[in-house]
């Protein structure tokens, strides 16, 4: 079904490959506007489940396809960072946490699928979106000093000062560990839940099973009783008759 949440969910999957198209290019001001496409994808991140609450257009292909955009756009961000090149001393921190955010991103999405196939939705947690959040913030600020440093000229001398400063690094560093931290914490929280859910929809099925034989069983008792009305009467003996 074409939904307004539905075509932006689309569009971000659009914006993954054009993002790193600009972001490996050559040229410079494409690297600005690889920055661009990222906000913007960040944006429609936020507003396609505004959009689906607010119009109450909320369906089972967004469920699916919204939480696979999200990983996709910052997993392959993520990466893309590290094939640049440009985190410095923070290579041996960025590179496990993203191979964790990745594996972890993975059975997050493994499980939702799996629920949403059996009829159960896992659901959004907080701390997902808290994750969610984090990781797009860590990539803005480490876009954002790539973008600065390499318009040193055009910058303002205390942002150039500031982004080519180790600390910010260091700050990208934490963004990077705190990430990878709530990735995992919410596919435990994903993890812990899917047998709760579980049990609860096999609990539905059974009961539904029930229901279904009692239907069953009404209906042939139904049929029974109709049968038994609609056979005709039998004829009287020879000795009964006058």
């Amino acid at each position: 079904m074409f939904t307004i949440p539905n075509f932006l969910t689309l569009l971000r999957f659009i914006m993954v490959p054009a993002f790193l198209i600009l972001f490996f290019s050559d040229v410079t001001p494409l690297h600005l506007l690889a920055t661009t496409v990222f906000v913007a994808a960040s944006i429609t991140d936020w507003l396609d489940g505004f959009l689906a609450r607010w119009l109450q257009q909320e369906s089972q292909f967004g469920q699916f396809a919204d939480p696979l955009a999200d990983k996709l756009l910052s997993v392959s961000l993520f990466f893309a960072l590290l094939m640049r090149g440009d985190l410095g001393q923070q290579v041996p921190v960025a590179v496990p946490c993203i191979v964790l955010i990745a594996l972890a991103e993975l059975g997050i999405l493994l499980l939702s699928v799996v629920s949403l196939y059996r009829g159960v939705d896992l659901c959004f947690t907080r701390i997902g979106k808290w994750k969610t959040a984090v990781q797009l913030i860590t990539i803005l600020l480490a876009l954002f000093r790539l973008n600065v440093m390499e318009v040193e000229n055009l910058s303002p001398s205390w942002l150039s000062r500031l982004m080519g400063w180790d600390g910010i690094l260091a700050w990208i560093g934490m963004g990077f560990l705190l990430s990878a931290a709530l990735t995992l914490w919410t596919f435990f929280i994903y993890l812990l839940r899917y047998p709760r859910h579980r049990e609860a929809l096999r609990e539905a099925r059974r009961q539904a099973r029930q229901q279904a034989r009692v239907r069953r069983e009404l209906r042939r008792t139904l049929r029974g009783v109709e049968d038994e009305e609609e056979r005709p009467t039998s004829q009287p003996s020879l000795k009964e008759r006058p």
